[in-house]
């Protein structure tokens, strides 16, 4: 599988494109701030974007969204589409866990709200691409408007239980290093780590 981590835009936001062979073309997950720079990144790699996924409808994760959508499916969980700021009618969306078949790829989107109602992780063979719900070393906020502590506790174990050698590939590039891997981050991630062994810990630590 190919993946290409792009950082864009003042928030040190990642885009990924993600393929299971170029020639099949490729889905971009999360794409935002740049569009050219994210088509020229397809087109290097000889790949064309065929659909993209967003993690969550908050404006860093889906800025300038509009112009991708006229060319190709947009997916989000439906419970985010509200955040978005471009034209509801412009995008496809799912509801809680699901599954879809993109650019030859099979994937599965995780509903994992707490960061907001809507968000989901999107799993694709051992990678798993965790927006603004799991970074390397922190976990998202829930201090926004529909954010809920008790929700991001339970998405917390939900991504724990997955296999230890699962790849995450997080919304920002706020840890040491920008790819870990699920046995990484229970062992280092304080607020994973907190979750697994004390919920009343990790729900006061978080508010």
């Amino acid at each position: 599988m190919i993946v290409r981590q792009l950082q864009l835009g003042p928030m040190g936001n990642f885009t990924y494109l993600v393929a299971a062979d170029a020639k099949d073309g490729c889905v971009a997950i999360d794409p935002s701030w740049d569009m050219k720079a994210i088509s020229d990144a397809a087109a290097a790699e000889g790949m064309d974007i065929k659909a993209a996924l967003l993690t969550h409808g908050h404006f860093d994760h889906s800025k300038k969204i509009d112009k991708l959508a006229a060319s190709v499916p947009v997916y989000i969980e439906g419970k985010d589409l509200p955040f978005l700021e471009a034209d509801p009618k412009l995008f496809k969306t799912f509801s809680g866990n699901s599954a879809l078949t993109l650019a030859g790829m099979y994937v599965r989107a995780l509903h994992t709200p707490g960061h907001s109602p809507g968000s989901v992780c999107y799993l694709i063979d051992d990678a798993l691409f965790s927006g603004d719900t799991l970074f390397v070393g922190e976990v998202g906020r829930v201090d926004l408007p529909g954010s809920d502590v008790n929700e991001m506790y339970k998405s917390m174990l939900a991504l724990a239980a997955l296999p230890p050698e699962t790849k995450v590939y997080p919304g920002h590039g706020y840890g040491d290093k920008d790819v870990s891997t699920i046995a990484e981050q229970k062992l280092q991630n304080p607020y994973l780590k907190m979750a697994l062994k004390d919920r009343e810990d990790f729900l006061s630590a978080m508010r």
